[in-house]
């Protein structure tokens, strides 16, 4: 998995600089290396851009696009400026290189995650927007509503999928399941020629607001089941989405996070109050 071997290769990335912090700052520089700890930390270095290497081959169809590119220049430029380095004009190149990359690469990778998120955002606002103006939507969401939660999960999934959204749920066994179709979730393939990002969502109809919190409890419950690796490049795996589908707006519990993962709330509200009337229900209560 790509998220679990980065971090593999971060954390040695920054043991390798620790060990040449040491080296320098309990040593003179210039001085003699009598063991060859030097070329022990270089020899060390080039194994990680190796590794770094081999992870931009597995992971060339996943990896986002400015990523990648910058993993592919890094390794041929490592290899073509310190192919002969050593000593300690060797360690002060190649761990500088190495954590200058380190940081870089973890920005391009966060980077993906910050625009996947904004991208959920923006249709999940797009679909309350919609509900507010266009009435034929509202009346397929309010039977949808009045039906269950796999009718508004179904509706969802199509809305979502429409700002290259591919949403999907968590069966029992903690394994990815359509939400259209109600079955396994296996053809990566084609969610990765249709969309923009995965998601994981889970759907709760709340019919008394009263409910909202034990609704965004047991949401958040069965997203912590999920049990599949991350699909690097694709999936947003530092949040999932308790969908709350509710006849008015509701006030909305604060989002939690649980080892790294944001369980965030988000409202569809079938029925929602227009501005205008809104107003005429304040100046009715102000009489």
């Amino acid at each position: 998995m790509l998220d679990v071997e980065w971090k593999h290769l971060a954390h040695e990335i920054l043991g390798l600089v620790e060990a040449g912090r040491f080296l320098v700052e309990t040593e003179k520089a210039g001085e003699q290396d009598h063991f060859g700890v030097t070329n022990e930390i270089i020899r060390s270095a080039r194994r990680i851009v190796d590794q770094l290497d081999r992870l931009a081959g597995r992971y060339s169809g996943s990896l986002p696009t400015p990523a990648l590119t910058r993993l592919r220049e890094f390794t041929q430029y490592f290899r073509q400026t310190f192919q002969t380095a050593d000593g300690w004009p060797g360690i002060q190149g190649t761990l500088g290189a190495l954590a200058s990359f380190r940081t870089e690469f973890e920005f391009l990778l966060a980077d993906a995650e910050v625009d996947a998120r904004s991208l959920v955002a923006r249709a999940f606002i797009h679909l309350n927007r919609s509900l507010v103006a266009n009435s034929d939507l509202q009346r397929l969401w309010r039977e949808a509503f009045d039906r269950n939660e796999l009718a508004c999960e179904k509706l969802g999934a199509v809305h979502l999928l429409s700002f290259g959204v591919w949403a999907f749920k968590v069966s029992g066994a903690g394994e990815r399941t359509d939400l259209v179709m109600g079955t396994p979730l296996t053809d990566i393939a084609t969610v990765r020629r249709a969309a923009d990002v995965l998601v994981l969502t889970e759907w709760k109809v709340v019919r008394n607001p009263r409910d909202v919190g034990q609704a965004f409890d047991q949401a958040r419950a069965q997203a912590h089941r999920y049990a599949v690796g991350i699909l690097g490049g694709i999936e947003l795996s530092s949040r999932r989405y308790a969908v709350l589908v509710s006849e008015s707006a509701l006030e909305l519990p604060a989002a939690q996070e649980d080892r790294g993962i944001v369980y965030e709330p988000v409202n569809v509200a079938v029925h929602p109050l227009t501005p205008s009337r809104g107003r005429r229900s304040g100046r009715a209560a102000a009489r």
